[in-house]
């Protein structure tokens, strides 16, 4: 078992330095960022949650292309997709754009989610029964892929978390969309500020580069550096701006719509160290470390002289379910569509892989059914792990 003081000393402490080193205001803020609570540390540091995940494996188990960072503050209204009748984008729900996919064995995601519950979740409610529900909605989902039903990855609104509806209800809001929009977009350029910058060189060597992976009905308007981030998960990680122009001659209530993003430096995923070797070497494809996340169309993963840079829509909701306000019910449906959520795209990335979906999702169904109880003990003790990892921080930062 590697030790929550080896961890911090020789990962986590170095790394920090780094950043410290090459830009203190970002180094100040990413420390000030893990102090503040045990939740935000654990969200910042998916690289000891690595590390420790390899020292404690589960053998004989199915890989998949892994998310990566699935801590439940990941999950999030979105609203990105097209306008309905109404001329409102319908707020969806699901993880953010991840920079962090990498193969790894499948319980890996399904770990990260529990303990990040774990850390943060009222005592009223059962951490346990929350993590049957991820991993019950897990199987269900394999297990209807087995049988080719892909029906089965549709959400059922009516059986989302009522907490979660209402924050819906409030990010469905035609004023907030667009008075997010004005703050950051006039006419069809980027309003400049305190975290919108001007970046003529960059903005020249970013739109020749990216106008080319853009769908043939989008068209690049503007780009601007954005200097400022509280995503403790992609801190120093430069990122820009960008305003897209939608044509749509198909769909009228989406012609000349403005889409707002950003592009960001894609650093190679947290996952890598510990995992430098896995079984889906000879079919790994690029495309495939990009999962779409609510249809989105401009994500996208491109390089750079600098490295590989990933685009995506950004926009108004992006808000996480408070878990302090769940009850019993709400708690067991959340875990649920967590668990479904992460099963769908562990099996997009299968696809993109060119891998026998329906094989392997028996076989991962069959997996998380034997072993559930066993990945939910590794989650109670990486919880534990965590809260003596925290304090060694703070005892050392």
């Amino acid at each position: 078992m590697i030790s929550a003081l080896a961890t911090v000393e020789g990962l986590l402490l170095p790394r920090m330095l780094s950043l410290e080193q090459s830009n203190p205001a970002l180094g100040k803020q990413q420390r000030q960022l893990l102090r503040s609570s045990l939740s935000q540390f654990q969200l910042g540091t998916l690289a000891l949650h690595a590390t420790w995940m390899a020292s404690h494996p589960i053998t004989k188990t199915e890989w998949v292309l892994a998310l990566g960072e699935t801590h439940h503050q990941q999950f999030r209204t979105q609203a990105i997709g097209q306008r309905n009748r109404q001329g409102v984008v319908p707020v969806s729900y699901g993880l953010l754009a991840n920079h962090d996919a990498h193969p790894a064995p499948w319980y890996w995601d399904v770990v990260r989610l529990l303990t990040s519950i774990q850390l943060c979740l009222p005592k009223r409610l059962s951490k346990t029964t929350i993590g049957q529900a991820v991993l019950s909605d897990y199987i269900r989902v394999m297990r209807a892929l087995a049988n080719d039903d892909d029906q089965v990855e549709r959400i059922d609104y009516l059986s989302l978390p009522e907490e979660l509806k209402k924050q819906i209800d409030v990010d469905a809001q035609a004023k907030k969309q667009r008075t997010w929009e004005t703050r950051l977009v006039r006419g069809k350029r980027l309003r400049l500020g305190k975290n919108v910058v001007s970046d003529k060189g960059n903005k020249t060597a970013l739109t020749a580069l990216f106008c080319d992976l853009l769908p043939k009905n989008m068209l690049l308007l503007d780009v601007a550096f954005c200097p400022q981030t509280d995503d403790v998960t992609t801190l120093g990680q430069r990122r820009w701006w960008i305003v897209c122009h939608e044509i749509n001659t198909v769909n009228p209530l989406n012609h000349n719509r403005v889409r707002i993003g950003q592009i960001v430096e894609r650093r190679s995923s947290r996952l890598a160290h510990a995992l430098p070797f896995h079984p889906l070497s000879d079919v790994i494809k690029a495309s495939a470390f990009i999962s779409h996340f609510g249809h989105d169309p401009i994500q996208n993963s491109f390089a750079a002289a600098s490295g590989l840079l990933m685009s995506h829509s950004v926009c108004h909701a992006r808000q996480a379910v408070d878990l302090t306000l769940l009850d019993d019910g709400d708690a067991i449906r959340l875990g649920r569509l967590w668990g479904q959520l992460i099963a769908m795209h562990h099996a997009q990335g299968l696809r993109t892989l060119g891998c026998d979906l329906p094989q392997i999702a028996d076989r991962l169904a069959n997996q998380a059914k034997v072993h559930g109880h066993l990945v939910i003990n590794l989650a109670n003790e990486q919880s534990r792990w965590y809260d003596q990892a925290y304090r060694l921080y703070l005892t050392k930062s």
